[in-house]
């Protein structure tokens, strides 16, 4: 919030923002003075937020896919949410990235088969080496294939996401255990998922993935000790 207040202009600031406030129970209002109206100051919610990172950076594909994500996740827009997070592939139609968060977003308004096509273009468009965008972009199709009922292509792209994990780690250690924790739990070994999750906390991961991944392992120890009792 202070950065919000030093540096209105800067796209990331709204970004980050976009991320953190939804993690809070209840949003905390944002306030800055204006730029030219001495000590007036705008309160605003999440919802405002996203309106007005839109109006300042419509140039920019990421602050469109942003703004998706969070109308679908967080205010249940899927119609419109989605219609905004399209808008971020046209800027750079052949970045991978733009494709792969819309994507993303297809998924998460429950438009599954939609969101298979285009995380598979985006996957199409990575650049060799990509494994920051390659392993979430395994998983969510993982993700979303299951949701279809196709058991063989879900394991197919799990499989794909342990590997590229694997090859992650040389980069980002944390990420790739953060990742790995998604990818086992998704293939239903319980014991190793909690032990990536737990391995990924050890290290310097950060919210809101840490969050997460906290959350996730209250759920898995919770299902283990259930399962030990019977």
């Amino acid at each position: 919030m202070k950065a919000y207040q030093l540096y209105p202009h800067d796209g990331q600031i709204y970004r980050a923002l976009c991320e953190i406030l939804p993690l809070e129970s209840h949003p905390l209002p944002l306030s800055h003075a204006k730029k030219g109206v001495r000590g007036e100051e705008s309160k605003t919610t999440l919802a405002s937020l996203v309106e007005e990172m839109l109006k300042r950076f419509p140039e920019r594909w990421s602050v469109w896919a942003t703004a998706g994500r969070v109308l679908v996740e967080h205010f249940q827009e899927f119609e419109r949410g989605c219609s905004v997070s399209e808008q971020g592939t046209k800027p750079q139609p052949q970045l991978a990235d733009a494709w792969l968060r819309h994507g993303r977003v297809l998924a998460l308004a429950i438009r599954h088969r939609e969101a298979v096509e285009v995380l598979e273009k985006g996957w199409k468009l990575l650049p060799a080496g990509g494994y920051l965008q390659s392993v979430p972009a395994a998983v969510w199709l993982g993700e979303s294939y299951l949701v279809l009922k196709d058991a063989k292509a879900s394991k197919q792209w799990w499989e794909v996401a342990g590997e590229r994990c694997q090859e992650l780690k040389a980069f980002n250690p944390a990420m790739a255990d953060y990742w790995l924790g998604r990818v086992l739990a998704g293939l239903g070994d319980r014991l190793g998922a909690i032990k990536a999750y737990e391995s990924a906390l050890s290290q310097q991961l950060l919210y809101p993935a840490r969050g997460e991944v906290e959350k996730s392992l209250q759920r898995l120890k919770a299902k283990r000790r259930k399962v030990y009792r019977v």
